[in-house]
């Protein structure tokens, strides 16, 4: 798993959810998915909860770019 890459929550009350990596740290990933998860205020999620479903290239971090990444 790597920054850019766009992943399935698996665990918790957001299963199912789709998110981008914005961050991973200390076996920790920063989310966010562009609307009610920002850049700004990305998710903290474990990363043995999530399903890596494809990966960015040219990957940006703005909220209206990881929108059409996530395809909400």
């Amino acid at each position: 798993m790597q920054r850019g890459d766009v992943v399935k929550s698996l665990k918790g009350r957001d299963a199912g959810s789709i998110y981008a990596v914005i961050l991973i740290k200390d076996g920790i990933a920063y989310l966010a998915n562009g609307r009610n998860r920002t850049v700004e205020n990305p998710k903290k999620k474990n990363v043995k909860h999530l399903e890596v479903l494809a990966s960015v290239q040219d990957f940006v971090a703005k909220d209206t770019d990881i929108r059409k990444y996530c395809k909400i």
